[in-house]
């Protein structure tokens, strides 16, 4: 077996943010949705449809995560860069996941 399919829990959690932000930038917020736990899943539906609505999402990068080893979830703290719908502003923000997997 290669080394290079073995990854370590912050690799497969740096994988899965990428991915999932990747999801979220092209509006597919169910698919991203899958990332979440339970629990809030609805919630975070709801939030991105209204803000996707609203904005087009140009980068997101994690500021802090908080992972709990028992329950093998992260708290995920991202600071997103968007635009307004109607392209005239262009603004910043720091957003928080609870329950992400």
């Amino acid at each position: 077996m290669s080394s290079a399919c073995i990854h370590t829990p912050a690799q497969q959690l740096d994988v899965a943010l990428s991915q999932h932000h990747r999801l979220l930038r092209w509006g597919k917020i169910q698919d991203a949705s899958s990332d979440v736990d339970d629990a809030v899943r609805q919630q975070f539906i709801a939030s991105w449809s209204r803000r996707s609505a609203e904005r087009r999402i140009v980068d997101m990068e994690p500021v802090g995560i908080d992972l709990d080893q028992k329950t093998g979830t992260a708290r995920v703290q991202v600071q997103i860069s968007w635009i307004d719908v109607d392209g005239i502003s262009v603004a910043g923000a720091n957003a928080g996941v609870t329950g992400f997997r």
